[in-house]
């Protein structure tokens, strides 16, 4: 159950760290050179900033942040 639930919060925090990347920093491109180094770094990013980015994204996302139109 752990396990399940520490996937679930290493998701989220990488969607969030994506979303505010995208919406907040205006960062649009990724250079990959390694894709096992890339999915490393956003599963260690992930854990580490998901406990802040998390709800930063949802508010953002509840004030309309990142919404089109």
């Amino acid at each position: 159950m752990e396990l399940i639930l520490f996937g679930v919060y290493v998701f989220f925090g990488a969607m969030a760290n994506s979303f505010l990347k995208h919406n907040l920093l205006h960062i649009q491109t990724a250079y990959v050179f390694s894709i096992s180094n890339f999915i490393t770094e956003k599963i260690i990013l992930a854990c580490l900033l998901g406990w802040v980015t998390i709800p930063v994204a949802m508010i953002m996302r509840i004030f309309g942040v990142g919404k089109a139109g």
